[in-house]
């Protein structure tokens, strides 16, 4: 399954490495569970996830991060959501510098 902010043409390695974004973003599955919803990392598509917002061709848009009590920095694997608009940060612990990559996203407008 391909990260929806990812092209669909990935390969299975690319879709490993894309969980592997959204397991940066929150440590673990079982911390975003103040929305009711799909958990991340589990088997629905990325769109269904909790606080995951998509377009019509399921590129990831928009994250809601908000009140998830995450202690970390913004990992720089973000930036491999090419079509992120907006995230929400707020009510968590995070800490240190925003990544570098975080100036190639083009279209992130809300932080």
């Amino acid at each position: 399954r391909a990260l929806s902010g990812s092209p669909s043409n990935q390969t299975n390695t690319n879709t490993e490495a894309n969980d592997c974004t959204m397991f940066e973003l929150v440590g673990s599955p079982d911390r975003y569970q103040n929305i009711s919803s799909k958990r991340w990392l589990s088997n629905s598509h990325e769109c269904d996830w909790a606080g995951v917002a998509c377009d019509e061709l399921q590129q990831t848009t928009a994250l809601n991060l908000a009140g998830q009590n995450i202690e970390s920095s913004l990992p720089s694997e973000i930036a491999l959501l090419p079509y992120l608009r907006s995230i929400q940060l707020s009510r968590n612990q995070f800490f240190g510098t925003l990544p570098t990559e975080v100036g190639s996203m083009r279209d992130l407008i809300t932080i």
